[in-house]
């Protein structure tokens, strides 16, 4: 009989050990599976910070080579400490083209600065008068333009004259705007 139970002992020590060797095995396969998530984890991290860096790097180098783009469009607006001399640069038409120049209606409102120009004076003075508040070195934007005759106010038909001693004098009237900043 005592063979018989030896048997029964290592039955039961077999069976002991491998209860033993799965509950360790699947203690070891959780682990294992967790820091498997935890260094996937770490390592998503990882590369989302080096994606922002390089984001980051990639802004900067924009946000440089714009600088000059920048510049050329702050030039272009008016700042409100600089108001006067727009204005002033638009009288001055008037005495570079040596027109009967005025400038009324001055207001500003939500960021622009809106003006009514009107000159009278010879054709090449008027057109002169003309090209010059278009090409003013501050941005600006000129609406209804209109040329006439100082005699034909009223848009009627232009009478010419063959006579090359007369002048007729020519009227235009212009709405200026321009942005503005502080």
């Amino acid at each position: 009989m005592k063979t018989n139970h030896r048997h029964y002992i290592l039955i039961l020590l077999s069976i002991i050990s491998v209860t033993l060797s799965s509950f360790v095995y699947v203690f070891i396969y959780r682990k294992t599976l967790e820091l498997a998530k935890n260094h996937s984890k770490i390592t998503n991290e990882m590369n989302s910070e080096d994606d922002r860096k390089k984001y980051e790097q990639e802004l900067i180098e924009l946000y440089d080579m714009s600088k000059g783009g920048r510049e050329k469009i702050q030039s272009y607006i008016t700042k409100d400490d600089k108001i006067v001399d727009f204005i002033e640069m638009v009288e001055k038409v008037g005495i570079d083209t040596k027109t009967d120049f005025e400038l009324s209606s001055i207001n500003n409102d939500k960021g622009n600065i809106k003006a009514k120009v009107s000159a009278k004076g010879s054709w090449v003075n008027i057109l002169r008068a003309l090209t010059l508040i278009e090409n003013l070195p501050m941005n600006s934007s000129i609406k209804n333009i209109v040329l006439n005759t100082s005699g034909n106010l009223d848009g009627s038909a232009i009478k010419v004259s063959s006579d090359t001693k007369t002048t007729d004098k020519w009227k235009l009237t212009l709405d200026i705007e321009t942005i503005t900043t502080k």
